[in-house]
């Protein structure tokens, strides 16, 4: 995964190294002076938004209860959209979600999140982790 985003970015800084002014359109500015010595990781990442990730586990203290965790999650609120993929993703709003996902080799819930609200992650983090662990024991 490295490698590939590493190349992935050197491959956006080359074209926009290629085609500074593009940088302007995306950011609507009219810097007429743009050059490729001006074009930088910094100022390509201006046109992202920011986004917020979280990763975690919980350690379960019976690997039965992970199915049962992920229906209580699955039930819990209300959610935008879920997929059943390999665990369950929650989706808060567009750009928002949770995953809980087993360890194949041990009595661990992954979790992973992400959001461009870091308030919103951060609240939906701790109201799933609180939900998990008043209902089941951890280790």
């Amino acid at each position: 995964d490295g490698a590939i985003t590493t190349a992935l970015i050197l491959e956006m800084l080359c074209y926009y190294k290629q085609n500074p002014s593009e940088i302007n359109l995306l950011l609507s500015t009219n810097d007429d002076n743009v050059s490729d010595s001006n074009v930088s990781l910094s100022r390509i990442f201006k046109i992202f938004n920011n986004t917020y990730q979280y990763k975690s586990s919980l350690k379960l203290s019976n690997n039965d209860d992970i199915p049962k965790v992920l229906d209580l999650c699955k039930n819990h609120g209300s959610v935008k959209k879920i997929e059943n993929i390999d665990g369950i993703k929650i989706w808060f709003d567009d750009e928002s979600w949770i995953m809980f996902r087993p360890s194949g080799t041990e009595h661990l819930l992954r979790i992973y999140a992400e959001s461009d609200d870091k308030s919103l992650l951060d609240s939906k983090i701790k109201e799933y982790e609180e939900l998990i662990k008043k209902s089941f024991p951890l280790e």
